[in-house]
């Protein structure tokens, strides 16, 4: 397996971090709604701009905008230098590919994390839909939108499983984590991926509509997802458990941040 240095190690577990708090806090905004306790259905960028209102923000953020940071990298260097031996098998360049389209978004997040810590104005059309009506202007746009797309359904489906069948353990190289001690933490992972797959799945399946239909506004992120299954029947306990279920997957990120092998020289 290959090797990555310490200092990459370090930032590693901080990018987790950083992820863990992005997803409690969409988790548990949608929850309050589920619940009218308050809350906001919103998406990454939508917490970036919630928590800069709040006392300290511009500080909460440019630590927020450090860790966003160090997981875009750890993104790009899981992709590239593959240190979790993905390989080049079917399931494999899919988790790889993802890596990279996940590295791509959560650096424009870090660069609007940036931006609102410096006291400047957030990036106009950094959403889903403004990223996708870029793309359509690429040669073979299209196509890539589409591909980008199913990558993310895969993607999707892959973690709906391994939350469900899969070998959470195992899959995630939680290897300092004893299953036969710490089975709770076992469940809120599978609880957690499982729903995490789930909207994952129908953000792409948006992102394919759009390539189908030559439209971006028929993209849509985690925020279009959640505000899709408010207008469902049995709203309330259908974003209630999707809203605990991103939270959960929030937790499971912190147990992932302590416990996670990551391979160093």
């Amino acid at each position: 397996m290959p090797a990555t240095s310490p200092w990459i190690e370090r930032l590693s577990r901080i990018g987790i971090l950083a992820k863990a708090v992005i997803y409690l806090s969409i988790g548990l905004l949608a929850t309050g709604v589920a619940l009218n306790l308050g809350g906001a259905l919103t998406g990454a960028r939508g917490v970036l701009h919630l928590l800069l209102d709040q006392p300290l923000g511009r500080a909460i953020l440019a630590l927020l905008a450090f860790g966003l940071a160090a997981y875009t990298l750890w993104l790009f260097v899981q992709a590239f230098v593959d240190p979790d031996a993905n390989g080049t098998s079917f399931v494999g360049l899919v988790n790889r590919l993802g890596q990279v389209i996940t590295g791509v978004a959560h650096g424009a997040l870090t660069v609007e994390a940036v931006r609102l810590a410096a006291g400047l104005s957030g990036l106009v059309g950094g959403g889903v839909e403004a990223w996708v009506g870029r793309l359509f202007l690429a040669p073979y746009g299209v196509w890539l939108v589409g591909v980008a797309g199913a990558v993310v359904v895969v993607l999707g489906l892959i973690q709906i499983w391994r939350g469900l069948r899969g070998n959470v353990r195992r899959d995630w190289q939680l290897r300092a984590l004893d299953p036969a001690k710490d089975r709770w933490q076992i469940r809120l992972g599978r609880f957690g991926l499982g729903v995490r797959g789930l909207v994952l799945a129908i953000a792409g399946a948006l992102v394919i509509r759009a390539a189908r239909a030559f439209d971006p506004q028929q993209a849509g992120g985690v925020e279009d997802v959640l505000r899709a299954l408010q207008r469902q029947p049995a709203s309330g306990w259908l974003l209630g458990t999707v809203g605990l279920g991103l939270a959960a997957y929030g937790c499971f990120a912190l147990i992932e941040a302590r416990y996670r092998f990551i391979p160093s020289a």
